[in-house]
C-alpha cells in the first residue's frame, strides 16, 4: 500500500480543488474599440490562493471563445482592446489557483462597439406659476461622432 488508508485534514497528500465560479463580468466602460470588465472573486477559491484570472472574447454569433488574458491578477477591472466596430462581444472570466482553472463564468450582457451609447433623458419641473418640459441626451459610454454635440 502507497498510502495509508485515511489522510488528516491538513495532510501535505490534500489536494486543492480548482476555484468555483465566478459570477459574469460586466462591462463598466466601452469605446469604439475596447471594453473595460468588472468582475469579483468566485465564492469559493477551492482551497487554494486564487493566482490569477482567464478571460476569454467572442464575438455574439461565433461559438468559440478566444484567449484574451490568460494571467490578470486583479478583480477589480481589466480592459480588453483591438474591439471590431458594430460587432456584438461577450465575455467570460475564469479563476485559476495551483489546482488548474475553474469553470468560465456565465458571458457577459453582448455590447456592441463602435458606436456610442446614448440615453435620452426627460424631465418635467413644476413650479407655482410654470410648467418646464427638458429633454437631452446624455452619452453613457464610448465617443461621440465629429460634428454632434451633446
Amino acid at each position: 500500500m502507497l498510502f495509508p488508508a485515511r489522510f488528516p485534514a491538513n495532510d501535505r497528500f490534500c489536494a486543492s480543488q480548482v476555484p468555483g465560479r465566478p459570477d459574469a463580468p460586466e462591462v463598466k466602460d466601452r469605446t469604439a474599440d475596447s471594453a473595460t470588465l468588472s468582475f469579483a472573486a468566485p465564492a469559493s477559491d477551492g482551497g487554494a490562493p486564487i493566482s490569477g484570472y482567464v478571460v476569454e472574447m467572442k464575438a455574439r454569433l461565433e461559438t468559440k471563445w478566444k484567449l484574451v488574458a490568460k494571467d490578470v491578477q486583479e478583480t477589480a477591472e481589466f480592459r480588453a482592446t483591438g474591439l471590431s466596430a458594430d460587432v456584438e462581444y461577450e465575455f467570460r472570466v475564469a479563476a485559476v489557483n495551483k489546482a488548474g482553472p475553474g469553470q468560465a463564468s456565465p458571458p457577459s450582457k453582448p455590447a456592441k462597439y463602435g458606436t456610442p451609447v446614448l440615453r435620452e433623458r426627460e424631465r418635467i419641473v413644476l413650479t407655482k406659476t410654470n410648467i418646464q418640459y427638458q429633454y437631452h441626451k446624455t452619452i453613457i459610454s464610448g465617443r461621440l461622432p465629429e460634428g454632434i454635440t451633446n
